[in-house]
């Protein structure tokens, strides 16, 4: 789409002039962003070849209302809105928020355990507004919660903001290992659970243990009877309207050790407790595929900490088992090999992982 049109955009978001050109920022594959720095402060504007949907934006919202910490949206001053259409593509702007990603060495359980008490506020923020059922039960599997990434280490130092769909911009650095795609961990929580006909092998390691902490998954494991494992009852789940991929990539590290959330665009109705677990996991896993099981449990004690509940079944984990098997579909020889190592992980220790919950 070529070059932001920074005039227009400042003109039209109401960002007053644009003292620099515009700083492109490094390592985005599915939009653009732009740093850019005007009269009135310093602005994250994002490009997309799509367009969130108004509940995202509102969900985003009554998150940031809630006191949930995130860069600030911005609206076009002449419509109200939180888009605009600009150089064929969709542009929304947001206020600079500085820090970085958190690295593979910032992934501690104290982490995770703010990361799931976190989450519980944007769940508390969701359930205040109407909870709409025939999201929670959607599977959102476009284009737009494809997050392609690779597991090498990048060390830029560029600071990081709202941000959408790829890796945060600059800071690239790897997060907490599921670094191929994350399509449903906690964005696909459909209430058909059948949907996937059991057709694909899941395969990991040769062998199957749990050593100070660490898990290690193994052998071929059938999807449908991981499918079958984790299927959700009738009637179970509490739909909420959430974040929906809060996985390390979308999180920002302040300097004074806080978290932001970032990349709000595919909020939308999602499962609580699925969502919870998948967070859990998002947070726990490692480069090799393994769970931090510490981590794991952190997530876990600071969602239910924060007022969230999480039961000790194996359902909770299906909206991340069905977020990988229907990624498995689209992905590279490379990430489809990390995301079954993953998935076997998930086969061979659910059983193990229900247990923790309880």
């Amino acid at each position: 789409m070529g070059d932001l049109a920074v005039a227009e955009v400042c003109g039209r978001f109401g960002l007053g002039r644009a003292v620099t050109r515009g700083l492109r920022l490094a390592g985005y594959h599915h939009n653009e962003v732009w740093r850019i720095d005007t009269t009135t402060g310093a602005y994250a504007v994002k490009r997309l070849g799509w367009a969130p949907s108004d509940t995202a934006i509102e969900i985003e919202r009554a998150a940031l209302a809630a006191g949930v910490p995130m860069p600030g949206p911005v609206q076009e001053t002449a419509t109200g809105r939180y888009t605009a259409e600009i150089d064929g593509g969709v542009v929304r702007v947001h206020r600079w928020m500085d820090g970085r990603a958190p690295g593979a060495a910032d992934l501690t359980p104290a982490l995770a355990r703010r990361v799931g008490a976190l989450l519980s506020a944007v769940h508390r923020a969701g359930s205040a507004g109407p909870a709409r059922q025939a999201e929670a039960e959607t599977a959102h599997t476009g284009t737009d919660t494809v997050h392609a990434r690779t597991d090498t280490a990048h060390t830029g130092t560029h600071t990081v903001h709202a941000r959408t769909d790829t890796v945060h911009a600059g800071t690239d650095t790897v997060h907490a290992g599921t670094d191929t795609a994350h399509t449903g961990t906690d964005t696909v929580h459909a209430g058909t659970d059948t949907a996937h006909t059991g057709t694909h092998t899941v395969h990991a390691g040769a062998d199957t243990a749990q050593e100070e902490g660490r898990s290690r998954a193994v052998a071929p494991y059938p999807a449908g009877e991981l499918l079958a494992a984790t299927e959700r009852p009738a009637g179970r789940g509490t739909p909420v309207r959430s974040h929906g991929d809060l996985h390390p990539k979308n999180a920002l590290l302040r300097s004074d050790g806080s978290l932001a959330l970032l990349d709000w665009d595919t909020a939308g109705g999602y499962l609580a407790e699925r969502e919870a677990v998948g967070v859990a996991l998002d947070w726990a896993t490692r480069v090799d595929g393994s769970f931090d099981l510490e981590r794991f449990d952190a997530a876990v004690e600071g969602y239910r900490e924060g007022g969230g509940k999480v039961p000790a079944e194996p359902w909770v984990f299906g909206g991340w088992a069905r977020g990988y098997l229907d990624f498995l579909g689209r992905a590279g020889e490379e990430e489809g090999e990390r995301t079954q190592a993953r998935l076997g992980m998930l086969a061979t220790t659910l059983h193990d992982l229900v247990k923790r919950l309880a």
